[in-house]
């Protein structure tokens, strides 16, 4: 089966799945840059002790 014999009602079927799964996959995408940018902070902050991490090693809490 061809896109071209596709009708409308197939085209709003496809978005209304293809929209939210999208939505999710950019929320968790700027969930994992917050989390990352938070483990940074946590990793050189003073306050939390100011560990040194190796290279290539990270510290997730």
């Amino acid at each position: 089966m061809s896109l071209r014999r596709f009708r409308a009602e197939h085209y709003k079927q496809l978005a209304l799945a293809l929209i939210p799964l999208s939505a999710m996959m950019f929320g968790a995408y700027q969930q994992f840059l917050y989390d990352q940018s938070y483990a940074m902070y946590r990793n050189k902050s003073k306050m939390f002790g100011g560990k040194t991490v190796e290279p290539g090693k990270e510290i997730w809490y």
